[in-house]
């Protein structure tokens, strides 16, 4: 398995994990194992992070929300030391939704308050459109709904000229960081121009 990560990260998991309110674990996603970090009890608050973060961008909000919630934030796939399957299609949105069932069906729960930053809240926006019963609210941060972000790589030249990068991601020659993957597996590729995305 590929890793992410670094050793710094490492350490500041086992510190945040060290910390008396904090615990963590592992829970069965799609295809892969996914550490986590949690703190509290009661309702669920499931965090997902984007690149380059991890679980400890939320350690303020799990020390927060773990006053009264069961406040979780895992490391996604290819983010150690959660599994970092090496294959496109084990990034593909089906199976990280599929990730987002195994985190609510490890802790027992049928719906969750849903909070996402960068490419978590994409796959954050994906899994409420596409199971709405197991989504008690939504919190987006940073994030376009997936549908404005479509329209607009196909339509508007300067959200094109920003997003150069996702078109480099997808194109890269390997060997390459496990997590370009996710760009890889998106249906939404980014065109190099207006002429391009009309010809989509």
């Amino acid at each position: 398995m590929a890793t992410v990560v670094g050793p710094s990260i490492g350490v500041a998991l086992a510190h945040a994990t060290a910390e008396p309110s904090f615990e963590s674990g592992y829970a069965a996603g799609d295809g892969a194992r996914l550490f986590f970090v949690r703190a509290g009890e009661g309702p669920l608050m499931l965090f997902l992070h984007g690149h380059p973060d991890n679980a400890l961008l939320y350690e303020s909000q799990l020390r927060e929300f773990g006053r009264d919630h069961l406040a979780v934030a895992p490391n996604l796939h290819g983010y150690t030391p959660s599994n970092a399957p090496e294959a496109v299609e084990a990034y593909a949105m089906p199976r990280l939704l599929g990730d987002v069932h195994g985190l609510l069906d490890h802790f027992g729960m049928e719906r969750c308050t849903l909070v996402g930053n960068d490419w978590g809240g994409y796959v954050a926006w994906v899994f409420a459109s596409a199971y709405p019963t197991r989504v008690e609210r939504l919190i987006i941060l940073n994030a376009p709904h997936p549908a404005v972000f479509l329209r607009k790589v196909r339509t508007n030249p300067a959200q094109i000229k920003a997003s150069p990068y996702e078109r480099e991601y997808n194109t890269a020659a390997g060997p390459y960081p496990v997590w370009y993957n996710y760009y890889r597996a998106d249906p939404i590729k980014v065109p190099a121009s207006i002429e391009e995305a009309a010809a989509i």
